[in-house]
């Protein structure tokens, strides 16, 4: 969330991205963090990066938006690493089809994705199993083919976060971890933040960024948010040398299939309110050093809090969907030193996220991020940063006005 006293004059942002590109555009930032900088969400994140590339001029706004987040971010992860290792590769992304109906969801998906692009060749259909396996050697049977992304990839989120927040201080932004905020108000066209601990930050403008947390920060001018919690498993061996060791980020289509047939609320989720399963949503990757992750189911947390996770759930989609797609993969998590983790993550009822002034003058917010923030934020933030500093609001903003919470 960020504050600002006039067009040189920021303060208070929980959102490392918008720390770290705000100064450079001509606003004072101050950086309030509830806890530490990526200590949430993004933190956990996974990391896995999908695109494309630009999209094409012609398309309008609307369409061309996310693409264009998508993309912006690629680049800043590539500018990052290019200043310190965050564990950025661009090792492409593949999406898996395991039915007949997903393979024809899958070339419908191809086809949008090359009307949308513009370089055609960013996009490759995979109509077999042997053509999978030109890039996924590891792929088994199951697996009736997919699309490929060359220009998708991964990154050490947390680095990536750290080293935005480094680049903001060095800019002249001021971080403060371990505020938590109180309340906020406003007179005479100023805002008023005060911290838990009695601490006062004033500016005329906010940018609420807290995530999942945001409603409890914003006060009556709620938006469209709640908490998802989403789970993935860490493999106890490192794919060094032979299988697994050029993996690119692996999707399967199962989810994106299901959820485009099914448009009721809760959108984008693995599990309805009661727990049953709705669908599996499963990815994965390797990074730099030879850790695998994957995972990907998305449930309600049982409180605010529950970072536990779901074994039970866990080990069904790794039976059900992972294995049969990835047989060699069961070694790799089967190990004593396997581990697991749970996070919580800002979703929405429409699967879009947020990005808005709430009162026409200085109370903006952006959150709603879903499983994508680390996608999907770097690149919003480089266009809610420029309206920030007086200029008008980008048309690619208009899809994530606010809507009825």
């Amino acid at each position: 969330m960020f504050l600002t006293a006039g067009r040189e004059d920021f303060k208070f942002l929980p959102g490392e991205y918008t720390c770290c590109v705000a100064p450079k555009k001509g606003l004072r930032v101050t950086l309030l963090e509830k806890q530490t900088v990526a200590s949430e969400a993004t933190g956990l994140s996974c990391g896995t990066l999908y695109t494309a590339g630009p999209p094409k001029s012609t398309l309008s706004p609307a369409a061309s938006s996310l693409p264009t987040f998508r993309y912006i971010s690629s680049l800043l992860y590539q500018h990052l690493q290019a200043l310190e290792d965050i564990e950025y590769t661009k090792c492409g992304c593949i999406q898996l089809a395991t039915t007949p109906e997903e393979l024809k969801f899958a070339k419908k998906s191809y086809e949008g994705e090359v009307d949308m692009v513009r370089k055609p060749e960013a996009v490759k259909f995979c109509k077999s199993l042997e053509e999978v396996r030109d890039i996924l050697p590891e792929a088994g049977p199951s697996v009736l083919g997919g699309v490929y992304t060359p220009n998708s990839g991964q990154v050490n989120a947390g680095l990536a976060a750290h080293k935005c927040a480094e680049i903001a201080e060095e800019r002249g932004a001021i971080v403060r971890e371990n505020v938590t905020v109180k309340k906020i108000t406003k007179s005479n066209g100023v805002y008023t933040v005060e911290s838990s601990r009695g601490e006062i930050f004033r500016a005329k403008a906010i940018v609420v960024a807290a995530g999942a947390w945001a409603n409890d920060v914003i006060g009556k001018n709620k938006v469209d948010v709640y908490k998802v919690k989403g789970q993935m498993a860490t493999s106890g061996m490192e794919a060094k040398q032979g299988e697994f060791s050029k993996m690119p980020v692996v999707y399967w289509f199962e989810s994106y299939h299901a959820w485009s047939t099914k448009h009721t609320f809760p959108h984008h989720m693995t599990h309805d309110e009661n727990f049953g399963r709705v669908t599996r949503h499963a990815y994965g990757k390797r990074s730099p050093s030879g850790n695998l992750f994957f995972g990907g189911d998305r449930f309600f947390p049982d409180h605010d809090a529950d970072y536990e996770v779901n074994n039970k759930a866990l080990d069904e989609l790794f039976k059900k969907k992972i294995y049969p797609s990835l047989p060699s993969l069961s070694k790799f998590f089967s190990h004593d030193e396997a581990g697991s983790w749970a996070g919580i993550m800002p979703f929405s009822k429409d699967g879009y996220a947020t990005i808005d002034c709430l009162d026409g003058e200085g109370l903006f917010v952006a959150t709603g991020f879903g499983a994508s923030g680390i996608m999907d934020a770097p690149g919003a933030m480089f266009f809610l940063a420029d309206w920030l500093r007086g200029n008008e609001k980008h048309p690619y903003l208009k899809k994530f006005e606010k809507r009825p919470s």
